[in-house]
């Protein structure tokens, strides 16, 4: 890492005052002590520079008496701005890392971000760069007008992701949301590109809401959802793009709005279904269900985008059943199952999330047989909202972990029919066009 990189990072004077500590267990619950390490291999960072961050670029100490530190945040972790708040208020300014960390870690500063966000006649809001090797190099500077000519040298190299400061995040999705709406508007716009821009603003909102639940983030989020909700009733290609970046990128924000996408267009194809089958028992079913009003749907999309909140706070967004999910440790199989319920607390009290939505993010594991989790109800016990998002939740892990197609996927959740709605399966079906056994 070069000098700059260093300075961008915060890095001062090597050795300070350890932390006495009676102070130390005020600030830590349960802290994990390493011994036998020389404050000499230390360097510190200070805490003004972490606050600026969306996520820990390192792991991060604090220096506790000779050759002994202790661990306060994990790399790649959330920033949690209340124990940073906590430090400070008790007069800590500055955390360690390890040199030999700090020194390989240059890609956790930056963010990738699609070409396609970039918007043509626009100044861009901070800086972006381009990878090569191992480093990051400045493309673009902050304010730089964007002409075609920048998009012809970056096809031409074949480039399809530039990279920004994860501390520009911020401004980065302040840029997506004030073009959000003239680009959806612009004939000139393909349809691929207009979904790009509206997915990578969705993820930014949801990352954002999953790391601190604030009401400006909340709002900001629930716009960017009715904006994701009208794209899709409008463009009829919409839905297949949005599943087709939900399945190709990595990560929970991805499988959260590929989730939420699909239910909607369940929702949107039991209406049309409504009118159109001539199946008796599913037809009187889905009669029944009241998915039509806005009100409705909105809750059915907003559990969808939240429904794995939880798994970010346990640090377990790697986790999901599968075939493999039992080879996992018992003690984190165990972790895992109560990731509804710690979602449900991280939310309950947040403004501008519906009960039914909550409802929908304690529940979104439990299956109509009784075989799920955290509590084991059955069909009568859980909600038509969850049984929905339960559906399109596990369609998903099928999608996008084990690469099935779509029918192929219908197929597989028909084998287990007994854990789901049969009528939200029917409409599924019908949807992907699977065809009745002869």
């Amino acid at each position: 890492m070069d000098q700059m990189n260093l300075f961008e990072l915060g890095v001062e004077k090597i050795l300070s005052k350890p932390i006495d500590t009676n102070q130390l267990i005020n600030l830590i619950e349960n802290p994990e002590i390493q011994t036998g390490i020389s404050h000499k291999d230390m360097i510190a960072v200070r805490i003004s520079e972490i606050q600026k961050r969306t996520h820990n670029p390192c792991d991060l100490y604090l220096l506790m008496g000779k050759q002994k530190i202790i661990k306060v945040f994990s790399a790649g972790l959330p920033i949690e701005a209340k124990r940073l708040d906590r430090l400070l208020k008790n007069d800590v300014r500055h955390l360690y890392a390890k040199k030999k960390e700090i020194l390989t870690i240059p890609s956790q500063f930056y963010v990738p971000v699609r070409i396609s966000t970039l918007i043509k006649d626009q100044a861009i809001p901070c800086e972006f760069y381009y990878k090569s090797g191992e480093e990051y190099k400045l493309l673009l500077k902050t304010g730089t007008i964007v002409a075609q000519a920048h998009f012809d040298i970056l096809k031409k190299h074949k480039t399809k992701k530039l990279f920004i400061n994860d501390r520009d995040e911020a401004l980065y999705q302040r840029y997506l949301e004030n073009q959000i709406d003239a680009i959806l508007q612009n004939p000139q716009v393909s349809s691929e590109q207009k979904s790009e821009v509206m997915f990578d603003l969705m993820q930014n909102c949801l990352q954002n809401v999953f790391t601190q639940p604030n009401n400006e983030n909340i709002d900001s989020m629930k716009k960017a959802q009715q904006t994701l909700q009208g794209y899709l009733a409008e463009d009829k290609t919409a839905l297949q793009e949005i599943i087709r970046l939900s399945k190709e990128e990595q990560g929970i924000y991805a499988h959260s709005i590929g989730v939420a996408t699909l239910a909607y267009a369940i929702v949107l194809e039991m209406g049309l279904l409504k009118k159109t089958s001539k199946e008796g028992d599913h037809q009187k079913s889905l009669s029944a269900f009241s998915f039509e009003s806005k009100e409705v749907r909105d809750i059915v999309f907003l559990g969808g985008l939240l429904h794995d909140v939880g798994k970010t706070i346990l640090n377990m967004s790697h986790l999901a059943l599968s075939p493999n999910f039992e080879q996992n440790a018992p003690s984190s199989i165990e972790l895992y199952k109560t990731h509804p319920k710690v979602g449900y607390e991280r939310l309950k009290n947040a403004k501008g999330i519906p009960p039914k939505a909550l409802e929908v993010i304690l529940q979104h594991e439990e299956l109509c047989d009784g075989s799920g989790f955290p509590n084991g109800l059955t069909k009568a016990n859980i909600s038509i909202y969850t049984q929905l998002i339960t559906l399109a939740n596990h369609f998903d892990h099928l999608h996008r972990q084990q690469k099935k197609k779509g029918p192929e996927c219908v197929l597989a959740l028909k084998l287990e029919s007994a854990k789901y709605n049969k009528h939200l399966l029917f409409v599924l079906e019908k949807m992907f066009n699977v065809p009745k056994k002869s």
